[in-house]
């Protein structure tokens, strides 16, 4: 496989794993954006030593999404609600069964941590 195709592979399954999730009701917010979003409900869905390492200020840990649902519970369905994990794979998981349980605003943070961590060094 030539390094293009090996590339355009690439982008068309990063695009295909977006529009699937955005299909199912799971928005992707870039770290810019989650940090314009006022009131959110910030669920990390890392395991605790990932969470301990770094965080989004604010961000509730989840690992796995254990206990999402009783977590759920003490929020507004119309409550913005960010999920994260350390590359933007894991979260769309919890992401959907949020949107399922009736959460009408639910969002992926783009890239994850990795993502997010990136955007503060370079935008410092």
């Amino acid at each position: 496989m030539t390094t293009a195709a090996a590339v355009a592979l690439v982008a068309a399954l990063t695009v295909g794993w977006d529009l699937g999730w955005w299909a199912a009701g799971v928005r992707p917010l870039s770290p810019r954006q989650v940090e314009r979003l006022e009131g959110a409900w910030l669920v990390d869905v890392r395991t605790p030593g990932e969470f301990a390492w770094r965080h989004v200020p604010g961000a509730e840990n989840l690992p796995g999404g254990r206990g999402l649902t009783a977590a759920a519970a003490a929020h507004p369905k119309d409550r913005p609600v960010v999920v994260i994990c350390f590359s933007g794979h894991r979260s769309p998981f919890a992401a959907l069964r949020l949107r399922r349980a009736g959460f009408r605003r639910v969002y992926n943070l783009t890239g994850g941590m990795a993502g997010y961590l990136a955007w503060k060094a370079l935008s410092r």
